[in-house]
């Protein structure tokens, strides 16, 4: 069984959840944070990545093993999803929808014998209506075939084009990137056994995605709220329509998600549409967490009375992140000397910095100053009267240098 592991770096970055969330529905951060612990403490699982989406911002806790002697788990951290990949192909059948390529009451067994040989088990009487609500594994699989053969394009281009671009989800796929490939956390079955990527069958696309916790983040928030363009009117449509989305009712609250198992990871993808609070949790570990997630998502997790807990050594620290307005005063070219540079940069709500006009590293922010990125560096960008910059600190391998702005 592989040692768990915790960063040594502050490993949860977020936000407390605000106060002017339902009372009736209102993840405690406090008691997930316990939650997971105690999960990791009793090797339940290997490794968690857990986010919480609400209007006033994201809360989220990292921890256990990722698998990787260089890679801490963190939100740039690669899963397998599984089923959960299917809500891709929900919103792409709505899209198709909208478009007048396809309806929900056509025969889907058409566009399947237009492709590879399978056993697909179903007659001429199936509708991609059929295929759609509440699906199988199986049918999600057919779903994303049939999809495909209409559209005339594989399904990893298709999904791809009119979702995954328009999102920024650029670590979700099912062939990996280089990049991916680095991040992917090892799977562990449920004796913590190291299990191999899964092998996605041709008949199996719609099953093979991976993610991460920042790239479903975006998804989930996609799908809350307003709709405020075209592709987010479309998510609202396949919302209304449930396809893909399980429905779950407790206590008059109504929670629509998904999840998805394989071998060596679970995920979960949940959120109240009435309140706008929506929940990410993937585990290295095929270990059905379900439960834990709707409860941690409707607030229902064991209350922790700190009176009563020993105090542990720190595994999770709450931070606040910084905002945007704060995030452009960082921006700008910093300098050790003449031939050593970092240049950061404000891409959307993400920071980045380029070191030595060479390759680029996004910026993860564990407090409001203080970025850690993918190599272990730390930056610290001291803010003086009047929100002047004037420098950054680097600290790598316990060494630390100060680079000035560059005109400062």
């Amino acid at each position: 069984m592989p040692t768990r592991r915790i960063s040594s770096l502050p490993v949860l970055a977020g936000l407390l959840l605000a106060s002017t969330t339902s009372a009736q529905v209102q993840p405690d951060s406090e008691s997930i944070s316990a939650s997971v612990s105690a999960l990791l403490d009793s090797e339940a699982v290997v490794g968690v990545a857990i986010n919480i989406v609400t209007r006033e911002g994201i809360w989220g806790a990292y921890g256990g093993d990722a698998g990787h002697d260089t890679r801490h788990l963190g939100s740039q951290s690669v899963f397998e999803i599984g089923a959960l990949g299917g809500l891709f192909t929900g919103v792409l059948l709505a899209d198709m929808i909208e478009k007048g390529e396809v309806s929900l009451e056509d025969s889907v067994l058409p566009a399947l014998l237009k492709g590879p040989k399978l056993a697909t088990g179903l007659d001429e009487k199936t509708t991609f209506m059929d295929l759609a609500k509440q699906p199988t594994e199986h049918e999600v699989s057919l779903l994303g075939l049939a999809l495909a053969e209409i559209a005339g394009e594989p399904y990893e281009a298709l999904i791809r084009k009119r979702i995954l671009k328009a999102l920024g989800m650029n670590s979700t796929g099912i062939v990996m990137t280089e990049e991916m490939q680095d991040w992917l956390t090892k799977g562990h079955d449920q004796q913590h056994k190291v299990v191999q990527p899964r092998k996605v069958k041709p008949s199996e696309a719609a099953l093979g995605m991976k993610s991460t916790a920042r790239d479903l983040r975006r998804f989930l928030e996609a799908n809350m709220g307003a709709p405020r363009n075209d592709l987010q009117q479309v998510m609202r449509d396949c919302q209304d329509m449930e396809l893909v989305w399980e429905k779950h009712s407790e206590d008059g609250i109504q929670v629509l998600y998904q999840q998805g198992k394989t071998k060596g990871y679970w995920a979960f993808l949940g959120f109240i549409p009435e309140k706008e609070i929506g929940l990410i949790l993937l585990s290295n570990t095929g270990k059905e967490l379900n439960d834990f997630a709707m409860k941690a998502l409707l607030g229902k997790l064991p209350k922790i009375e700190s009176e009563e807990v020993e105090e542990p050594e720190e595994i999770f620290e709450e931070v606040v992140l910084p905002d945007l307005p704060l995030m452009k005063l960082f921006v700008g070219r910093y300098l050790f000397d003449p031939s050593t540079s970092l240049v950061v940069s404000l891409k959307g709500d993400e920071l980045f910095v380029q070191v030595d006009g060479k390759r680029e590293f996004l910026m993860e922010a564990f407090s409001v100053q203080q970025f850690v990125l993918e190599n272990n560096w730390i930056l610290e960008f001291p803010v003086y009267e009047g929100g002047r910059v004037d420098r950054v600190v680097v600290e790598s391998r316990g060494m630390k240098r100060v680079f000035l702005r560059e005109g400062k």
